[in-house]
């Protein structure tokens, strides 16, 4: 049986467990916690956009939404906060991801590329 998608976004992109208990977390202790195989949950991360390159892609800080989960474990926050907390970042991923148009998220441009946007148009 498939594991459900916001738990494996809560355990491998926020470092929550079943119990609400964080902890920093990689691919083969996903594949551990979800009894799969690493290829078969690379897959599943693909399939359900949750993958690392997907994450990099799209307009949504994954790494401030870790260290904002890292925080509610050091500060003593209850799990139904650290739940809270994940469903609302989970749904504002899924939106980051729905709403993808191609362009890669600011951090993924390098310098040159973003000054060539942000150049003032040529006079004429």
């Amino acid at each position: 049986m498939q594991p459900d998608a916001f738990r494996v976004f809560a355990f491998y992109h926020l470092g929550f467990d079943d119990a609400w208990r964080y902890r920093f977390r990689n691919l083969h202790h996903a594949a551990e916690a979800f009894r799969m195989p690493v290829p078969e949950l690379k897959a599943y991360l693909v399939q359900h956009r949750l993958d690392a390159e997907t994450a990099k892609m799209v307009h949504f800080n994954i790494s401030r939404a870790h260290a904002d989960a890292q925080e509610l474990d050091l500060t003593g926050a209850p799990p139904d906060a650290r739940e809270a907390f994940s469903r609302v970042r989970y749904q504002e991923y899924l939106a980051a991801v729905a709403s993808y148009a191609g362009v890669p998220a600011p951090d993924d441009v390098t310098v040159e590329e973003l000054e060539a946007v942000l150049a003032p148009p040529a006079k004429i």
